[in-house]
């Protein structure tokens, strides 16, 4: 998704489960963010942010946060839920491949491509 245009990753729903969020807190104090996910629940990665990006979005994984990640092109979106879905859609048709690729190397189950 960071191929050509930064990526906000929203994060709209957590505390669903038993969460570590001195995790989540620590990471956002290391990039000077003081104030809690409630008053500042959007992150904006670019290029340069990919491990970074990648690192806040295996926090939602591993904590069945509900999110949103979308391109500012507007080409791509992905959305996870706390009930275990996760929703991706592209415009771009190299990233739609490659995602149902990984996806499947995981026997995460497709519905459509």
């Amino acid at each position: 998704m960071l191929r050509d245009s930064p990526v906000c990753l929203y994060v709209t729903g957590w505390g669903v489960a038993t969460e570590y969020l001195d995790l989540f807190y620590g990471y956002r104090h290391s990039r000077g963010e003081k104030r809690p996910p409630i008053e500042a629940p959007v992150h904006l990665f670019d290029g340069a942010n990919e491990d970074a990006f990648i690192s806040v979005l295996c926090v939602v994984f591993f904590f069945s946060w509900d999110a949103s990640a979308f391109d500012l092109a507007g080409r791509s979106m992905l959305q996870t839920s706390h009930d275990g879905w996760l929703e991706v859609r592209t415009a771009d048709d190299a990233l739609a491949k490659d995602i149902a690729v990984e996806l499947e190397s995981y026997r995460v189950p497709l519905l459509a491509r």
